[in-house]
Protein backbone atom coordinates (compact mmCIF):
# COMPACT_ATOMS: atom_id res chain seq x y z
CA UNK A 1 0.00 0.00 0.00
CA UNK A 2 1.21 3.25 -1.11
CA UNK A 3 1.40 5.93 1.35
CA UNK A 4 -0.70 8.28 -0.72
CA UNK A 5 -3.25 5.50 -0.26
CA UNK A 6 -2.88 5.00 3.61
CA UNK A 7 -2.97 8.43 4.67
CA UNK A 8 -6.53 8.68 1.95
CA UNK A 9 -7.55 5.84 4.07
CA UNK A 10 -7.01 7.45 7.36
CA UNK A 11 -7.74 11.06 6.58
CA UNK A 12 -10.67 11.06 4.40
CA UNK A 13 -14.00 10.51 5.38
CA UNK A 14 -17.01 9.15 3.77
CA UNK A 15 -20.32 10.48 4.57
CA UNK A 16 -22.26 8.02 6.74
CA UNK A 17 -26.69 7.94 7.19
CA UNK A 18 -25.47 9.59 10.73
CA UNK A 19 -23.82 12.95 9.06
CA UNK A 20 -25.39 15.79 8.22
CA UNK A 21 -23.88 19.32 7.16
CA UNK A 22 -22.09 20.27 10.17
CA UNK A 23 -20.68 16.81 11.61
CA UNK A 24 -18.96 16.86 8.50
CA UNK A 25 -16.80 20.01 9.10
CA UNK A 26 -17.77 23.84 8.33
CA UNK A 27 -14.72 25.54 6.75
CA UNK A 28 -14.48 28.96 7.30
CA UNK A 29 -12.64 31.41 5.21
CA UNK A 30 -11.17 34.46 5.29
CA UNK A 31 -9.27 34.95 1.86
CA UNK A 32 -9.35 36.95 -1.51
CA UNK A 33 -9.64 40.93 -1.00
CA UNK A 34 -11.24 43.44 -4.15
CA UNK A 35 -7.87 43.09 -5.66
CA UNK A 36 -7.40 39.21 -5.71
CA UNK A 37 -11.13 37.77 -5.61
CA UNK A 38 -9.63 34.90 -7.38
CA UNK A 39 -7.80 33.58 -3.87
CA UNK A 40 -11.10 32.79 -2.26
CA UNK A 41 -12.65 30.91 -5.32
CA UNK A 42 -9.68 28.79 -5.81
CA UNK A 43 -9.39 28.24 -2.14
CA UNK A 44 -13.21 27.16 -1.62
CA UNK A 45 -13.08 25.03 -5.06
CA UNK A 46 -9.97 22.92 -3.73
CA UNK A 47 -11.76 22.52 -0.13
CA UNK A 48 -15.19 21.47 -2.09
CA UNK A 49 -13.18 18.73 -3.88
CA UNK A 50 -11.66 17.52 -0.51
CA UNK A 51 -15.24 17.34 0.79
CA UNK A 52 -16.62 19.50 3.38
CA UNK A 53 -19.96 19.94 5.01
CA UNK A 54 -20.37 23.76 4.60
CA UNK A 55 -18.10 26.59 3.33
CA UNK A 56 -18.47 30.17 5.13
CA UNK A 57 -17.01 32.99 3.63
CA UNK A 58 -15.82 36.53 4.63
CA UNK A 59 -14.69 38.80 2.78
CA UNK A 60 -15.64 41.99 0.06
CA UNK A 61 -19.34 42.13 -1.16
CA UNK A 62 -17.68 41.88 -5.01
CA UNK A 63 -15.78 38.55 -3.89
CA UNK A 64 -19.03 37.36 -2.16
CA UNK A 65 -20.72 37.69 -5.60
CA UNK A 66 -18.02 36.37 -7.81
CA UNK A 67 -17.87 33.46 -5.01
CA UNK A 68 -21.63 32.79 -5.07
CA UNK A 69 -21.51 32.56 -8.88
CA UNK A 70 -19.74 29.61 -9.01
CA UNK A 71 -20.27 28.56 -5.45
CA UNK A 72 -23.73 29.18 -4.67
CA UNK A 73 -23.93 26.93 -1.85
CA UNK A 74 -21.40 28.76 0.07
CA UNK A 75 -22.79 30.95 3.32
CA UNK A 76 -21.25 34.27 2.44
CA UNK A 77 -21.10 37.57 5.02
CA UNK A 78 -18.87 40.44 5.62
CA UNK A 79 -17.69 39.82 9.19
CA UNK A 80 -17.10 36.70 11.33
CA UNK A 81 -19.08 37.35 13.98
CA UNK A 82 -21.45 34.60 14.79
CA UNK A 83 -19.53 32.22 12.51
CA UNK A 84 -19.57 28.65 12.78
CA UNK A 85 -16.55 27.28 11.24
CA UNK A 86 -14.72 24.77 13.14
CA UNK A 87 -11.67 25.37 10.63
CA UNK A 88 -10.32 28.14 8.96
CA UNK A 89 -8.59 28.95 6.19
CA UNK A 90 -6.93 32.99 6.33
CA UNK A 91 -5.19 34.78 4.43
CA UNK A 92 -4.93 33.81 0.75
CA UNK A 93 -5.21 36.93 -1.47
CA UNK A 94 -5.79 39.56 1.63
CA UNK A 95 -4.20 42.54 1.57
CA UNK A 96 -2.26 44.06 4.51
CA UNK A 97 -3.30 47.67 4.73
CA UNK A 98 -1.16 49.86 4.07
CA UNK A 99 0.01 53.21 5.88
CA UNK A 100 -0.67 55.74 3.27
CA UNK A 101 -4.11 57.75 2.63
CA UNK A 102 -6.15 56.65 -0.01
CA UNK A 103 -6.23 59.00 -2.77
CA UNK A 104 -9.65 58.69 -3.89
CA UNK A 105 -13.13 57.67 -2.98
CA UNK A 106 -12.94 53.94 -4.79
CA UNK A 107 -9.58 53.65 -3.22
CA UNK A 108 -11.27 54.90 0.36
CA UNK A 109 -13.77 52.05 0.04
CA UNK A 110 -10.96 49.14 -0.80
CA UNK A 111 -8.69 50.74 1.75
CA UNK A 112 -11.93 49.96 4.53
CA UNK A 113 -12.42 45.87 3.16
CA UNK A 114 -8.61 45.65 3.24
CA UNK A 115 -9.32 46.65 7.00
CA UNK A 116 -12.22 44.68 7.68
CA UNK A 117 -10.26 41.76 6.24
CA UNK A 118 -7.22 41.88 8.41
CA UNK A 119 -9.94 42.33 11.56
CA UNK A 120 -11.60 39.04 10.51
CA UNK A 121 -8.09 37.14 9.89
CA UNK A 122 -6.92 38.10 13.92
CA UNK A 123 -10.57 37.40 15.01
CA UNK A 124 -10.58 33.94 13.50
CA UNK A 125 -6.71 33.41 14.43
CA UNK A 126 -7.36 34.25 18.04
CA UNK A 127 -10.43 32.69 18.88
CA UNK A 128 -10.08 30.22 21.57
CA UNK A 129 -8.79 26.90 20.26
CA UNK A 130 -9.25 27.82 16.72
CA UNK A 131 -7.48 25.63 14.13
CA UNK A 132 -6.54 27.39 11.08
CA UNK A 133 -4.25 27.56 7.95
CA UNK A 134 -2.07 30.67 7.73
CA UNK A 135 -1.49 31.87 4.41
CA UNK A 136 -0.09 34.72 2.37
CA UNK A 137 -1.70 37.76 3.74
CA UNK A 138 -2.34 36.86 7.30
CA UNK A 139 0.82 35.55 7.68
CA UNK A 140 1.81 39.26 8.23
CA UNK A 141 -0.90 40.20 9.93
CA UNK A 142 -0.56 38.11 12.82
CA UNK A 143 0.70 37.94 16.27
CA UNK A 144 1.59 35.06 17.41
CA UNK A 145 1.61 35.49 21.30
CA UNK A 146 -2.35 35.64 20.99
CA UNK A 147 -2.74 32.18 19.50
CA UNK A 148 -3.40 28.83 20.78
CA UNK A 149 0.01 26.64 21.13
CA UNK A 150 -0.30 24.21 17.88
CA UNK A 151 -2.96 25.37 16.44
CA UNK A 152 -2.09 26.91 13.35
CA UNK A 153 0.02 26.08 10.50
CA UNK A 154 1.36 28.43 8.41
CA UNK A 155 2.25 27.89 4.55
CA UNK A 156 4.92 30.37 3.46
CA UNK A 157 7.23 30.13 0.48
CA UNK A 158 10.99 31.20 0.86
CA UNK A 159 10.19 35.03 0.56
CA UNK A 160 6.99 35.10 2.77
CA UNK A 161 8.76 33.36 5.68
CA UNK A 162 11.98 35.56 5.34
CA UNK A 163 9.74 38.62 5.78
CA UNK A 164 7.91 37.01 8.78
CA UNK A 165 11.57 36.21 10.29
CA UNK A 166 12.18 40.74 9.41
CA UNK A 167 9.25 41.72 11.19
CA UNK A 168 9.95 39.73 13.85
CA UNK A 169 13.65 41.01 14.31
CA UNK A 170 14.95 37.48 13.68
CA UNK A 171 18.28 37.40 11.78
CA UNK A 172 18.76 35.03 8.59
CA UNK A 173 20.81 35.05 5.39
CA UNK A 174 19.89 33.39 1.82
CA UNK A 175 21.97 30.34 2.85
CA UNK A 176 19.58 29.77 5.18
CA UNK A 177 17.31 28.50 2.56
CA UNK A 178 19.46 26.99 -0.39
CA UNK A 179 19.95 23.72 0.70
CA UNK A 180 17.20 20.77 1.74
CA UNK A 181 19.34 20.57 5.24
CA UNK A 182 18.88 24.44 5.72
CA UNK A 183 15.53 25.16 5.01
CA UNK A 184 14.41 22.14 7.41
CA UNK A 185 16.34 23.71 9.91
CA UNK A 186 15.08 27.10 9.31
CA UNK A 187 11.49 25.94 9.15
CA UNK A 188 12.00 24.00 12.74
CA UNK A 189 13.66 27.70 13.75
CA UNK A 190 10.53 29.18 12.66
CA UNK A 191 8.06 26.73 14.07
CA UNK A 192 9.85 26.91 17.50
CA UNK A 193 9.42 30.62 17.63
CA UNK A 194 6.21 31.01 16.86
CA UNK A 195 5.17 27.65 18.83
CA UNK A 196 3.26 26.81 15.44
CA UNK A 197 3.59 24.22 12.63
CA UNK A 198 5.57 25.50 9.66
CA UNK A 199 4.74 24.28 5.96
CA UNK A 200 7.43 25.86 3.94
CA UNK A 201 6.36 25.12 0.22
CA UNK A 202 8.68 24.92 -2.26
CA UNK A 203 9.77 22.36 -4.75
CA UNK A 204 10.83 19.82 -1.70
CA UNK A 205 8.35 21.12 0.93
CA UNK A 206 9.12 20.78 4.59
CA UNK A 207 6.87 20.51 7.33
CA UNK A 208 8.34 21.40 10.80
CA UNK A 209 6.53 21.23 14.23
CA UNK A 210 7.49 23.43 17.09
CA UNK A 211 8.26 20.90 19.20
CA UNK A 212 8.41 17.33 16.73
CA UNK A 213 9.21 15.63 14.04
CA UNK A 214 10.71 17.91 11.11
CA UNK A 215 9.85 15.82 7.27
CA UNK A 216 10.11 16.97 3.75
CA UNK A 217 7.59 15.86 1.27
CA UNK A 218 8.35 15.70 -3.13
CA UNK A 219 9.95 16.72 -4.98
CA UNK A 220 6.90 18.20 -5.97
CA UNK A 221 5.32 18.55 -9.45
CA UNK A 222 7.43 21.37 -11.37
CA UNK A 223 3.89 22.07 -13.22
CA UNK A 224 2.90 23.99 -9.47
CA UNK A 225 4.98 26.58 -10.69
CA UNK A 226 1.97 28.73 -11.74
CA UNK A 227 -0.09 31.62 -10.07
CA UNK A 228 -2.89 30.64 -7.76
CA UNK A 229 -1.99 26.98 -6.68
CA UNK A 230 -0.88 28.67 -2.80
CA UNK A 231 -4.67 28.90 -2.78
CA UNK A 232 -5.71 25.23 -3.59
CA UNK A 233 -3.42 23.62 -1.35
CA UNK A 234 -4.59 25.89 1.31
CA UNK A 235 -8.01 25.06 0.49
CA UNK A 236 -6.97 20.90 0.42
CA UNK A 237 -5.32 21.86 3.73
CA UNK A 238 -8.37 23.60 5.79
CA UNK A 239 -10.71 20.24 4.37
CA UNK A 240 -8.24 17.79 5.42
CA UNK A 241 -8.19 19.88 8.78
CA UNK A 242 -12.03 20.35 9.38
CA UNK A 243 -12.38 16.72 9.04
CA UNK A 244 -9.99 15.75 11.42
CA UNK A 245 -9.54 17.81 14.20
CA UNK A 246 -8.70 15.44 16.65
CA UNK A 247 -6.02 14.43 14.55
CA UNK A 248 -4.71 18.14 13.78
CA UNK A 249 -4.99 18.91 17.85
CA UNK A 250 -2.11 16.54 18.53
CA UNK A 251 -0.66 16.93 14.86
CA UNK A 252 -0.35 18.78 12.08
CA UNK A 253 1.43 16.15 10.36
CA UNK A 254 -0.36 13.89 8.80
CA UNK A 255 -2.77 15.97 7.22
CA UNK A 256 -0.16 18.48 6.25
CA UNK A 257 1.79 15.70 4.37
CA UNK A 258 -1.32 14.69 2.71
CA UNK A 259 -2.22 17.67 1.44
CA UNK A 260 1.00 18.00 0.17
CA UNK A 261 0.81 14.72 -1.76
CA UNK A 262 -2.76 15.40 -3.32
CA UNK A 263 -2.02 18.54 -4.53
CA UNK A 264 1.08 17.95 -6.10
CA UNK A 265 -0.34 14.30 -7.98
CA UNK A 266 -3.46 16.76 -8.49
CA UNK A 267 -1.10 19.03 -10.66
CA UNK A 268 0.79 15.95 -12.38
CA UNK A 269 -2.29 14.77 -13.70
CA UNK A 270 -3.81 18.08 -14.93
CA UNK A 271 -0.52 18.14 -16.92
CA UNK A 272 -1.78 15.50 -19.00
CA UNK A 273 -4.30 17.65 -20.79
CA UNK A 274 -2.25 20.59 -21.72
CA UNK A 275 -0.50 23.49 -19.38
CA UNK A 276 -1.58 23.89 -15.97
CA UNK A 277 -4.14 26.45 -14.17
CA UNK A 278 -4.99 26.46 -11.09
CA UNK A 279 -8.51 26.22 -11.98
CA UNK A 280 -7.98 23.22 -13.75
CA UNK A 281 -6.62 21.47 -10.94
CA UNK A 282 -9.72 20.69 -8.25
CA UNK A 283 -11.60 18.47 -10.72
CA UNK A 284 -8.55 16.26 -10.05
CA UNK A 285 -8.14 16.43 -6.53
CA UNK A 286 -11.75 15.30 -6.23
CA UNK A 287 -10.99 12.49 -8.75
CA UNK A 288 -7.59 11.70 -6.82
CA UNK A 289 -9.78 10.76 -3.98
CA UNK A 290 -12.45 8.67 -5.26
CA UNK A 291 -9.81 6.45 -6.96
CA UNK A 292 -8.38 6.26 -4.10
CA UNK A 293 -10.28 6.01 -1.13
Amino acid sequence: MSELTQLIGQLVHAPTSADNKYTRGVLGFVTGSNAYPGAALLGVAAAEAVGVGMVEYFGPQRVQDLLLVEHPQVVASVSVAGARAQAWVLGSGVEVPGVSAPSDASEADQNIDDFTQAANVRAAAYSKGAIAVVDAGAIALLDYAKASNGSLILTPHDGELKRLFTRLEQPFSDSDFDTLESRKMTAQRAAQLLGQTVLLKGSITVIAQPFGETISVGPNSPHLATAGTGDLLAGILGALAVANLDEVRRSWLKVAKLAVLVHSLAAERAALVGPVVAAAMSAQVSKILREVA
